[in-house]
């Protein structure tokens, strides 16, 4: 897309399809490993242990465009038990395999949010 050395870093790319420019559609395009967290932070801030919370309130429509395809493309990975699978388990295996569904969807929840919501830093 740009040169290797940009495009090594890019992990998806997605159009926009919603949204209407002059001659072509907006392209979204994600980056991996860019910069790593310790090399943004001065030395100080570093070593203090802080928090960061989603503040949706900063979250413009864009945002909210890219939350919604990171988490379909996330939960469509995550399988929900049938009840036929749930009545050939025993109780246990039985919430065992609901606790395991809610953690993965909590999961994609947690990182589309993490990803595509803007944070702010608390505590």
């Amino acid at each position: 897309m740009c040169s290797h050395s940009v495009d090594v870093f890019v992990n998806k790319c997605g159009v926009l399809y919603n949204y209407i420019s002059s001659d072509h559609k907006p392209l979204t395009i994600g980056f991996n490993n860019l910069l790593q967290d310790h090399h943004c932070l001065p030395p100080n801030v570093q070593a203090a242990s802080f928090k960061t919370v989603a503040d949706w309130s900063r979250a413009d429509d864009f945002s909210i465009f890219l939350y919604q395809n990171e988490l379909e493309l996330t939960l469509a990975s995550v399988k929900a038990p049938t009840l036929t699978d749930l009545s050939c388990l025993t109780y246990s295996d039985c919430v065992k395999l609901i606790d395991k569904y809610y953690n993965e969807f909590v999961s994609c929840l947690n990182s589309a949010v993490l990803k595509c919501i803007p944070h702010r830093a608390v505590g």
